[in-house]
């Protein structure tokens, strides 16, 4: 299990090209596509956000985009700045190396699908 940032930050350092690193957050390549990663502490338990971009917000139809965010697993569509974003929030150390490769891989092909179903 990856039980700290320290521990996620250095794996993702080993294994993807970093664009830009802050207190707490990186910026990363995962194939063609930006991932930003953010761990934050919410009621005592740390989590980590991982999020990469869809498309403008003016440009989604907004009855897909909700159908969509309605049958997602485990992610969410959110907005932030006028842009539209695909999020998924993990509980640090309850998850391993693989699962996170894992869903950082299905991010790098994600928005390109996404985007066909809701704009």
């Amino acid at each position: 299990m990856l039980a700290s940032w320290d521990e996620i930050e250095a794996h993702i350092q080993a294994g993807y090209p970093v664009r830009e690193r802050r207190a707490g957050q990186l910026s990363f390549v995962s194939g063609s596509t930006g991932v930003e990663a953010k761990v934050a502490s919410i009621d005592g338990r740390e989590r980590l956000f991982l999020a990469t971009y869809i498309a403008p917000e003016t440009a989604v139809v907004p009855d897909a985009a909700l159908a969509l965010n309605d049958r997602l697993r485990g992610g969410m569509l959110v907005t932030y700045n006028g842009k539209l974003f695909l999020r998924y929030t993990l509980l640090v150390g309850r998850f391993d190396a693989q699962e996170l490769d894992e869903l950082i891989a299905f991010l790098a092909v994600a928005p390109e699908r996404l985007r066909r179903m809701i704009l």
